[in-house]
């Protein structure tokens, strides 16, 4: 019979393959326990996170367990007052629940090293806000030593970046401290095998940190959508580096905006004036409508009628952008042009 046979059977019976339940078994803190005692643990410790105070299901825990056996050798006092002091730190408990179930080794911190970690986080030029709402969505920030964190910050400066890019980029998207610098450094490179200049990539990352999390053939079969709108590929590059912020956007949204526009005509401004995109389609339909009923003609020469302020556009017109989209309502119109109708 092997060691532990009736643990064995039931982490079995909850999910756990052989590999694991060994890998689990003979971690350091739980090789020393007797069957008994490590059976009782994990019963115990399944029954906490399971209950209703954590909320977990099963296979949470299993999967928790599996990179944190360690796990396994709490008790349920400890785990309930860890909790309780992490969320001391200024996270609320829904918080602490999300946290640990991303990074459960933040057991293993004590509350001390973690509040030596803000602090010296925030001597970096973050603030205390901005640290909490990092280590929300990258828990294992706090497993992270500070060498490594500036190591992360100086190569990044190698690169191109300033300090203050790569903060404003890392409180965007925490983990690029968990991508290796010559990950970072191949998408920079992606980027300017795709036509871009190193400069151009510098500023689209910047304004848009959120392309470091995904792969150079998304961003490639961006382009080639836009493409099929008439768009030459130079056009999508002028257009992508005037509007970077067309790269967190879905496809579909793109295409929908840019297909609004060409539909009445007033295109012009979507290579010279791209961030004008920025504007829901929604609310440009609405307006274009309105200027339409009121005999207000829309060409390429006057376009920034569509995109004047809220505040200016009530002023001159007296009505809000809410109500002016529940008159005019894009998704029927949309379904009207579906049918072969046009506006």
């Amino acid at each position: 019979m092997k060691q532990y046979e009736n643990v064995r059977q039931y982490m079995f019976s909850i999910g756990y393959d052989d590999g694991m339940i060994d890998k689990i078994i003979n971690s350091y803190s739980l090789i020393r326990m007797k069957e008994d005692t490590l059976f009782l643990n994990i019963q115990n410790v399944i029954r906490e996170l399971t209950g209703e105070l954590y909320g977990y299901t099963k296979e949470d825990v299993v999967k928790m367990t599996k990179s944190f056996p360690t796990l396994y050798s709490l008790d349920a006092n400890y785990i309930r007052k860890r909790t309780l002091e992490i969320m001391k730190l200024g996270y609320t408990h829904d918080e602490v629940l999300k946290m640990i179930k991303l990074y459960p080794t933040i057991y293993s911190f004590g509350i001390e090293s973690m509040k030596k970690k803000i602090e010296d986080m925030v001597e970096l030029g973050y603030s205390r806000d901005e640290v909490i709402k990092m280590t929300k969505s990258l828990p294992s920030i706090f497993g992270k030593s500070m060498n490594n964190v500036k190591k992360k910050i100086e190569d990044m400066m190698v690169l191109g970046y300033t300090k203050e890019d790569v903060l404003k980029i890392s409180k965007s998207i925490p983990s690029i401290y968990s991508q290796n610098i010559e990950s970072i450094n191949q998408k920079l490179l992606d980027f300017m095998q795709m036509g871009y200049s190193k400069k151009d990539v510098i500023k689209i990352t910047r304004k848009v940190p959120s392309i470091f999390s995904v792969g150079a053939s998304h961003l490639k079969n961006k382009m080639l959508e836009i493409m099929k709108l008439g768009y030459s590929y130079d056009e999508v590059i002028q257009l992508t580096n005037k509007f970077p912020i067309i790269y967190s956007l879905s496809i579909d949204t793109i295409l929908k905006r840019i297909s609004f526009y060409q539909s009445i005509g007033v295109t012009d401004f979507i290579l010279n004036d791209s961030y004008k995109l920025m504007q829901s389609t929604k609310l440009s339909f609405a307006r274009y409508m309105f200027y339409k009923e009121h005999d207000v003609s829309v060409e390429n020469n006057d376009y920034r009628k569509l995109f004047i302020s809220a505040k200016n556009f009530f002023k001159k017109y007296g009505i809000t952008n809410v109500d002016l989209i529940k008159k005019y309502n894009y998704d029927l119109y949309l379904e009207e042009r579906n049918n072969g109708l046009s506006i």
